[in-house]
């Protein structure tokens, strides 16, 4: 099974992606690879992750939508995407130029890696 560190890593590779992480529910900071300034600004980016999927997961379920399943967020620097990963959340930080339509599809796929990690 592949590490976090590992699945972070090749989440990078992907061109476009500034950074990575791993979240559980509760906003815990799992494993994560951001350039954000060190561990305490990436446990705050952690909590962040976790409260917007969870405040946009309630609301989807609130409005018959479903469970959430992506989450993708714009601004002037570039794009937050969050996927959920079996309990917990993955992210990655986009760059303006990143192609979100192959970040999404790369972290669907690593989603499911990190669900083995979330739920053990």
């Amino acid at each position: 099974m592949m590490q976090a560190d590992e699945l972070l890593s090749r989440l990078r590779r992907v061109p476009g992606v500034a950074g990575a992480m791993m979240v559980t529910a509760e906003g815990f900071l799992v494993a994560a690879e951001t350039g954000l300034g060190g561990r305490a600004a990436e446990e705050t980016a952690a909590a962040v992750v976790a409260n917007l999927g969870k405040g946009v997961g309630g609301a989807l379920q609130r409005l018959g939508r479903g469970e959430l399943k992506h989450l993708a967020v714009s601004g002037a620097g570039g794009r937050l995407v969050l996927v959920r990963a079996g309990s917990g959340y993955l992210a990655a930080l986009l760059d303006n130029e990143a192609n979100l339509g192959l970040a999404q599809l790369e972290l669907a796929g690593a989603a499911v890696e990190a669900a083995r990690k979330m739920t053990r």
